[in-house]
């Protein structure tokens, strides 16, 4: 019983995607049998790489795919742990990549024992370099990591909560803030229990590094559903200070977003207008943003915005090339089997640019059962997005859930959907090309050639997303892209209409 209530009390706190698969992950499995969720994306030179989970008949491995920048995967196996049968995922910080090229994860796992786990796999994901586990402490007490995160020193800090049950009721009554220090190596430096309250469970939704080394710790708190941001030294030994804000008639939803800016942070939370978080009586809830001061500790600026949600979560905040921000989450409209992933532009200060809702599945085409969820962001090198969620499919468990890879351009228009199967709002043949770029690799001049009228603009990105290169097309069907003062490496070249929408994207290597 207390597993059950331990899980439910989980999805709460900024796991809520997983209510859903959790009712469905036991018998969603198709003919090869898996069923699978991916929470978290990485940019890579060649194309993206995603990391979550994989359920079959078995149980649960931790799971990865790359694609290619079109969105073509592949599948690596062989992330299993052993003992644990279900993994909660925690999005968009769960995984990191590490400065020696590995990869650092922190998480839970449940099996015999629920445990909260952190792990660091090598550069192919041949093997599990190092893990350490955290078992369930006397039937009262458990531990699970919400993020990883690497430090200026190349060492590791693991964050998450301890949860307690004082009376022993089957029920949770407060979490304390738990950090676990390594070396790259998963040599244990040390662990630490910070009290924040006696009365709420703590969520950690971000960490920074300061330049002191102290610790700056984003969190959310359940029961009031307020946002709390504390302080911690360097060691570990000292709460410094903590902020704690929230309305006493509004919920503060969680998980959020934050951003490091010029030493103040931006910060994204989902307002709901209930006091009870499930409530199904009209609840209403807003997307916010605010610049904190680390320094004085106080709100320099804060935003509501108009868009209206049934009900929904902020899942990750990046900031684009232009200097301003783009909010990533999904939310349910009437009726209530309709979930949809969004994404909201702002400039620098905050102002909105566009909101976009995007469904796997057409919502138009009579559909009366659709979840769609979009959980982890990043900027891609074309400067648009590739965004990672999951779709499930009403006929459930004979379709399984699949990953939904999502790419757009930088005005949130889908250029293609993926991995399995790819389906678009947006169709781009992918296998025609309209653009020719040729020698490759290139060293002084590309020549180009076009065959699509349609094409007006051409732009080069570097891996950074930034712009380094622009020409008009003029009329022409080709020319000569001068090279010669880039510096070595892989660029992104675009072809783009007169709405400067993409046409055509090649792959450039400058030596």
């Amino acid at each position: 019983m207390k597993l059950i209530l331990h899980i439910l009390l989980a999805l709460f706190l900024g796991q809520s995607p997983l209510y859903s698969q959790y009712e469905y992950f036991n018998n969603a499995y198709d003919t090869n049998g898996h069923s699978e969720i991916c929470t978290n994306v990485m940019v890579e030179s060649d194309g993206y790489m995603v990391f979550g989970m994989r359920m079959d008949t078995a149980g649960a491995n931790l799971h990865l795919r790359t694609t290619d920048l079109n969105g073509e995967n592949s599948v690596f196996d062989g992330l299993s742990m052993d003992e644990y049968s279900l993994f909660f995922i925690n999005h968009a910080e769960s995984f990191i990549q590490t400065s020696d090229g590995g990869y650092a994860w922190g998480g839970e796992g449940l099996g015999v024992e629920s445990a909260g786990i952190c792990a660091k796999f090598n550069s192919d994901f041949s093997e599990i370099e190092w893990s350490n586990e955290y078992l369930l402490v006397d039937s009262i007490s458990y531990k699970e990591f919400h993020l990883a995160y690497e430090l200026s020193s190349s060492e590791l800090i693991f964050a998450g909560h301890q949860a307690f049950d004082t009376d022993e009721d089957q029920w949770y009554e407060y979490s304390d803030l738990f950090l676990v220090k390594t070396d790259s190596e998963g040599n244990v430096l040390w662990e630490k229990n910070i009290e924040l309250y006696d009365d709420q469970f703590l969520r950690v939704n971000q960490l920074f590094e300061l330049d002191n080394g102290d610790l700056l710790v984003f969190g959310s708190v359940y029961h009031d559903w307020d946002q709390v941001i504390c302080r911690i030294s360097a060691d570990g030994d000292s709460l410094l200070w903590k902020y704690r804000w929230g309305a006493e008639d509004l919920n503060d939803w969680l998980p959020w977003g934050v951003q490091k800016d010029n030493g103040n942070f931006i910060v994204s939370y989902l307002q709901g207008f209930e006091v009870s978080p499930l409530s199904s009586d009209g609840s209403r809830s807003k997307v916010r943003m605010m610049e904190f001061s680390v320094q004085d500790q106080e709100v320099i600026w804060e935003f509501e915005f108009d868009n209206i949600f049934e009900w929904g979560f902020i899942q990750d905040l990046v900031k684009t090339p232009d200097g301003g921000y783009a909010v990533l989450g999904w939310g349910i409209e009437t009726p209530v089997t309709h979930w949809y992933g969004w994404i909201l532009k702002t400039d620098s200060l905050g102002n909105e640019e566009w909101f976009n809702t995007y469904y796997h599945t057409n919502p138009n085409e009579g559909d009366t059962w659709i979840n769609d969820q979009l959980f982890d962001l990043e900027v891609t090198a074309d400067g648009g997005f590739i965004a990672v969620g999951q779709h499930l499919d009403h006929n459930m468990p004979e379709e399984p859930q699949q990953t939904w890879l999502l790419k757009l351009d930088a005005c949130g228009e889908v250029e293609w959907q993926g991995c399995e199967p790819i389906v678009g709002t947006k169709e781009i043949d992918q296998n025609v090309s309209i653009l020719k770029a040729y020698p490759n690799p290139a060293s002084e001049f590309l020549q180009l050639e076009w065959t699509d009228e349609k094409v007006t603009e051409i732009r080069l990105f570097d891996t950074l997303g930034s712009l380094v290169l622009t020409e008009s097309t003029a009329g022409k069907n080709r020319m000569q892209f001068p090279v010669h003062s880039l510096a070595s490496g892989v660029y992104q070249l675009l072809a783009l209409d007169r709405e400067f929408q993409v046409l055509d994207r090649q792959r450039i290597v400058v030596e």
